[in-house]
C-alpha cells in the first residue's frame, strides 16, 4: 500500500513522497560521497545525473561549510546543501498532459523545469497518527520539480560550472580575516560566489575565477 506525505514548499506548490511497503521514502537516494565529509563541489556531476536529464547548474547553497570545505551532514545542528538546476522536462512524468482540461485549455508540458535537489543526513520520516503511526527511512537525497513561468526565465538562471571547490574559498577568506573556528554559509550562482561566516558579520564575493571582488566589513 502506497501512502503519500505532502510536503508544502516555499514556490506554492505541493511535493509528493511516496511511502513504499519497502519502508523507504520513493524517490530518495542514498547521497554521493561520505555525508560526515561532503564536499558539494566534488558531488556536482553526480548530484546533477539525480536532477533530471540534461541537467545544467543554476545556484547552490551549503549551509554550515567548514574551514576544509566541507560538510558534517550528519552534526546534530540540521545541515543540508541545496542544488538549483535547469532540467529537460520532456520525460518528467508530472508534466505529461493528463487529458483532464477542458477542450481547447490543455496545459502544454514544458521544455524545461528547475529541479531543486536537497542532500541530507538519511533520516526517519513518520506517517500516520497514534497507534497508526508508521515510519520510513528518508536516504537523504530527494528533489523536486517546478514549472518555470515561461522558458526564458529558467535559462537565464543557468550558471558556468563552478571552477573553485569550497576550500579555495576558505583559503582566501582566512588571510582576510575569517575565523577558521567558524563555519561558512557559501552561495553560488550566475554572480559568482557569496561567503558569510556563521554568527559574524565577515562576508565575501568572489568571481567565478575564484577571485575576492567585495569583503564586508
Amino acid at each position: 500500500m502506497k501512502m503519500n506525505a505532502i510536503l508544502p514548499n516555499s514556490v506554492g506548490i505541493l511535493v509528493v513522497l511516496y511511502l513504499t511497503s519497502c519502508n523507504y521514502v520513493s524517490g530518495t537516494e542514498i547521497p554521493p560521497g561520505d555525508i560526515h565529509r561532503f564536499r558539494p563541489v566534488l558531488q556536482l556531476d553526480k548530484v546533477a545525473k539525480f536532477a533530471g536529464e540534461q541537467a545544467k547548474i543554476a545556484s547552490i547553497k551549503a549551509s554550515y561549510v567548514l574551514h576544509n570545505g566541507e560538510m558534517d551532514l550528519d552534526a546534530k545542528y540540521k545541515n543540508a546543501v541545496k542544488y538549483w538546476f535547469i532540467v529537460s522536462a520532456a520525460n518528467e512524468e508530472e508534466f505529461k498532459p493528463k487529458g483532464d482540461s477542458p477542450p481547447g485549455m490543455e496545459k502544454k508540458a514544458p521544455k524545461i523545469a528547475l529541479s531543486i535537489v536537497t542532500v541530507e543526513t538519511p533520516h526517519i520520516v513518520t506517517q500516520g497518527h497514534g497507534q497508526s503511526l508508521s515510519k520510513f527511512e528518508h536516504r537523504g537525497m530527494s528533489r523536486y520539480l517546478v514549472r518555470f513561468e515561461t522558458e526564458a526565465s529558467g535559462l537565464k538562471r543557468i550558471a558556468p560550472k563552478p571552477k573553485c571547490n569550497f576550500k579555495t574559498l576558505w583559503d582566501k577568506a582566512i588571510p582576510l580575516g575569517a575565523n577558521a573556528r567558524h563555519s561558512a554559509e557559501i552561495n553560488y550562482s550566475k554572480d559568482g560566489y557569496t561567503f558569510k561566516l556563521n554568527g559574524d558579520k565577515f562576508s565575501l564575493s568572489f568571481d567565478h575565477g575564484c577571485n575576492v571582488i567585495k569583503q564586508k566589513p
